[in-house]
C-alpha cells in the first residue's frame, strides 16, 4: 500500500469514526423522543449497547465499500444508504429483534434510518465546510504573511 493510499484509507477511517459517533447520538436522541411517546421500545443498557454494534458494524461495512469504484457521489450515497439498511435491517431487526417482520415496522424503520442518515450526512458535510474554511484562512494568513 502506498503511502498516499495509506493516508487516504486512514484519512476515511477517521471521517466514519465522526460519522460513527454522530449517528449514535442522533439516532439515540430519536429512538429517546420516540421511546417518550411510547413509540417504540424503552431504551436501557443493552438496546445502547446494540445500536453502538450496529452503528459501529455501518461504519465499517461503509469503509470496505468506499473502496469500490464508484464515481458518482449519487451512487456514493445509495451504497451507503444500502449499508446501513443492510445493517439495520439485519443485525437489528434480525439478530437483535428490535422489530417484528412486518411491513409497517420496516417502513416506519427506514424512514427513521433514512432521517439518521442525511442528518449525520449534514453534520458531516457542516463539519468538513468548517475544517476547510480554516485551512483556507491559515493558508491565506501565511501568503500574506509571505508578501
Amino acid at each position: 500500500m502506498s503511502e498516499k493510499s495509506r493516508k487516504n484509507s486512514s484519512k476515511k477511517l477517521d471521517e466514519l469514526i465522526l460519522v460513527d459517533c454522530v449517528s449514535y447520538t442522533v439516532v439515540s436522541l430519536i429512538l429517546a423522543f420516540l421511546s417518550f411517546f411510547d413509540l417504540v421500545m424503552g431504551i436501557n443498557p443493552r438496546v445502547l449497547f446494540q445500536l453502538f454494534a450496529v452503528t459501529t458494524l455501518i461504519c465499517f461495512l461503509m469503509y470496505l465499500t468506499s473502496f469500490l469504484p464508484i464515481e458518482s457521489p449519487w451512487a456514493e450515497m445509495l451504497v451507503s444508504l444500502a449499508d446501513v439498511g443492510v445493517v439495520v435491517l439485519g443485525v437489528g431487526g434480525g439478530i437483535f429483534r428490535w422489530f417484528p417482520w412486518q411491513a409497517k415496522y420496516i417502513w416506519m424503520v427506514s424512514g427513521v434510518f433514512v432521517i439518521v442518515y442525511f442528518i449525520t450526512y449534514g453534520i458531516i458535510l457542516l463539519q468538513n465546510k468548517i475544517a476547510s474554511d480554516q485551512i483556507n484562512r491559515i493558508l491565506q494568513k501565511k501568503r500574506r504573511e509571505q508578501k
